[in-house]
């Protein structure tokens, strides 16, 4: 069971409709490039585990995610992951309603 502002972050990226439609991980947010070679993304990424909602990072490319390391849902996971990305990857853009990775737009 999550809290009432947690659950408002579930509803707002559709986490739980997206688990239903097969989507594992759910792959939420920006999207950061590693600095690896070969070049690999990574993501904030959601995962339904006995009954519990995890949260965490995928790796991997769009639609291809392997969900890599999480706990348990809460606020303060959700930062932690947060700063993970930003602080081991840059940003590389974000993913549209297809899936794909979208670049943003530079003027």
């Amino acid at each position: 069971m999550v809290g009432a502002k947690s659950e408002k972050f579930l509803r707002k990226w559709q986490v739980a409709k997206r688990w239903d439609r097969g989507e594992d991980p759910v792959v939420v947010g920006p999207i950061y490039r590693l600095a690896v070679t070969p070049p690999e993304y990574a993501a904030m990424a959601f995962r339904l585990e006995d009954n519990q909602w995890w949260v965490g990072f995928a790796r991997g490319r769009p639609g291809m995610w392997a969900f890599e390391d999480g706990e348990p849902f809460s606020l303060r996971t959700l930062g932690y992951y947060e700063r993970w990305l930003k602080r081991h990857g840059a940003f590389a853009g974000m993913l549209n309603e297809k899936g794909e990775l979208v670049f943003p737009s530079r003027r």
